[in-house]
């Protein structure tokens, strides 16, 4: 009962019920009151009279819980209808790093200046900003891009920019070979500026290293989760 209590004060109960339930006794209660102030009339007994007394106190204490408690469903109702607006806002949203943000995570990336990395991306406009984005905070923490040199096909994203792979994928991923010392502590620093600025970014160690895997990060972004 407490548990369906609170459900209803959360507005998670379905609002056809508690609605009929609460505007019935609050129907209920504004008849006792009014019985209450009719049955108090001199015509009456002494005895009816004290009945009338607790009919219009009883029904008035009634008629006041069950107003306070249709507010406080609707407003459990709207409060919840507003949490589900903002989730699916931030659901459908593209994901971003603001200029601040960029900044940021160049400073955090800077210790790490001399490390080398090329990117990939799940060809859509939405990868491509984000894309973008991480590349100008790597590029302006002092890390060295290049083009994927994996053999696999590449995008061309206009003139003055560095070819990037394509990859059929979902969120950040950060591809390295944590056999390598530098990479490893220069990885780990990225995905937890990513991370702590909103970005889901996976941590990925290449178990087989190939030639193009030596001291070169890999940052591939794919579509939003």
């Amino acid at each position: 009962m407490l548990t369906y209590f609170n459900t209803v004060l959360s507005g998670e109960a379905q609002p056809f019920w508690p609605h009929v339930a609460l505007l019935s006794l609050s129907v209920l209660a504004g008849i006792a009151v009014g019985a209450g102030i009719i049955f108090e009339s001199p015509a009456y007994s002494a005895a009816v009279h004290r009945v009338a007394k607790w009919l219009v106190i009883v029904g008035v204490a009634v008629e006041s819980v069950c107003t306070v408690s249709l507010f406080a469903f609707d407003e459990g109702v709207s409060n919840l209808q507003q949490s589900k607006i903002i989730a699916l806002e931030k659901r459908l949203a593209p994901r971003e790093l603001t200029p601040e943000q960029i900044q940021f995570v160049a400073i955090l990336v800077r210790p790490f200046s001399d490390t080398s990395f090329d990117m990939s991306m799940h060809v859509d406009i939405e990868p491509m900003r984000l894309l973008g984005e991480i590349e100008g905070a790597m590029v302006a923490g002092g890390w060295h891009e290049q083009a994927p040199a994996d053999g696999n096909p590449t995008f061309n994203r206009g003139e003055g920019t560095i070819l990037v792979g394509e990859r059929t994928m979902i969120a950040v991923w950060v591809l390295y070979d944590p056999n390598d010392p530098k990479l490893l502590a220069a990885a780990a620093m990225l995905i937890w500026a990513l991370r702590n600025e909103g970005i889901f970014t996976s941590d990925m160690h290449i178990t087989k290293p190939a030639a193009w895997d030596a001291g070169v990060i890999h940052v591939w972004v794919g579509a939003k989760p």
